[in-house]
């Protein structure tokens, strides 16, 4: 029986990408490609992957970039054997290919998806002004690599559990909501707002009794809040934010330390600077009396403050 070269060509690429995806998910988990969970992973994944070129012929997303896309915010067994027993492949495949910035793709994101922009912005902000500019931050948000934030694409967090229609509608709504509230303007906002960024030589606020004023009140106001927030984190809470701002240590460095995966480890850091960060900004509007928008403002007035008034007060 003569096989086509076609055919020879075919199945060695399958065997080639079963073995990329196995190492790739292997390395997620930092075990060997060959053990049972592993290889488990590896066979849905390879099937999903197969799933998502079907559904998108004219793609090419390699297989450790799709394994990137699903498996980033997973751990735990149970939890990975939940989400990939629900995994939308094709959606995620797009999601993958978006992410890794192909052109075809992008234009196939945008032709699916953006014509609901204008329904959804109406419907969050009824603003239709608005159209035009959260299109240009979804396409920067959704498609590009921040080098300022060093952070990922948004659409590599849409990892396939669930639509992708309906996460897009999410992420479109966050963002109208995020504008409008740009847009609101009080007397205490546009005070707050003016020139909060520069601190350049020729004076900066300092030019500005009323808003110099201010900001050293603020100042004042967050350390107190800062302080009762910190008071009330567990132990757990703490020692891992000693972790990222006081010892610098790396993701790596703290899943070596406790004998847990990287994305755990993460989780964990993240999870007690969240709980921090609520209990700050609650704090702080209790002090001061004040909303959720005039509240935003006072932040912005103190960009850089968390960071390094919190690695001082951990370290006592």
């Amino acid at each position: 029986m003569k096989v086509s070269q076609k055919s020879v060509d075919s199945e060695a690429a399958v065997a080639g990408d079963r073995g990329v995806i196995a190492t790739a998910v292997g390395r997620a988990f930092e075990a060997s490609p060959s053990t049972p969970f592993v290889s488990q992973v590896s066979n849905i994944l390879e099937a999903a992957i197969e799933e998502g070129r079907r559904a998108w012929p004219t793609l090419s997303v390699p297989p450790e970039a799709f394994v990137a896309q699903v498996m980033r915010s997973l751990c735990g067994e149970e939890e990975i054997r939940g989400a990939l027993s629900n995994l939308r492949a094709a959606d995620a495949y797009l999601a993958a290919a978006c992410a890794q910035g192909i052109p075809a793709a992008l234009g196939a994101f945008e032709a699916a998806y953006f014509g609901e922009i204008p329904r959804l912005v109406s419907a969050a902000a009824a603003d239709p002004d608005l159209r035009g500019e959260v299109q240009q931050v979804l396409r920067e948000k959704l498609f590009l690599f921040s080098t300022r934030s060093n952070r990922p694409p948004e659409i590599a967090k849409y990892g396939g559990r669930g639509s992708l229609r309906n996460w897009f509608r999410i992420v479109v709504v966050h963002h109208t909501i995020n504008l409008k509230r740009k847009e609101r303007r009080t007397s205490l906002t546009a005070l707050l707002d003016h020139d909060v960024a520069s601190d350049s030589s020729d004076g900066g606020h300092r030019s500005d009794p009323e808003i110099a004023y201010l900001r050293e009140r603020y100042s004042l106001e967050f350390r107190a809040a800062l302080d009762h927030a910190l008071s009330e984190l567990s132990a757990e809470d703490r020692r891992h934010l000693v972790y990222y701002y006081v010892e610098r240590l790396t993701i790596d460095q703290v899943g070596t330390l406790h004998g847990i995966h990287r994305v755990t480890a993460a989780r964990r850091i993240n999870r007690a600077r969240d709980r921090l960060v609520c209990a700050i900004r609650e704090a702080l509007r209790l002090r001061l009396g004040v909303g959720p928008t005039e509240l935003e403002s006072i932040l912005r007035l103190l960009p850089s403050q968390l960071p390094l008034s919190l690695s001082r007060r951990l370290k006592v």
